[in-house]
């Protein structure tokens, strides 16, 4: 990242890598400038949901990770995230 701050790929990662850790308040900067950078890539999407997830920001979360829904139907971390969004809201 320090030679292409821009690699969305490189970025995503280091995202991953925190979220797996549960680190949400240290991958947010990162998905954030991801978001900036690519609004629409779904990928993008699911992580910032589920770093929302971990916040506690289920609505928001929900929004995301539905928006990457259709291009993403079968991703695992997504439809477990929003089976426990779906949990939460008694659904």
């Amino acid at each position: 990242l320090q030679l292409d701050p821009d690699h969305l790929l490189v970025r995503l990662r280091v995202a991953d890598m925190l979220l797996e850790d549960k680190q949400a308040p240290e991958a947010l900067p990162h998905l954030e400038r991801l978001y900036r950078q690519a609004p629409d890539k779904p990928e993008v999407l699911l992580r910032l949901g589920v770093c929302r997830f971990m916040q506690g920001r289920t609505e928001e979360a929900r929004r995301l990770m539905e928006g990457a829904e259709s291009r993403l139907p079968n991703d695992p971390v997504l439809l477990v995230h929003l089976a426990k969004l779906d949990l939460q809201d008694g659904r």
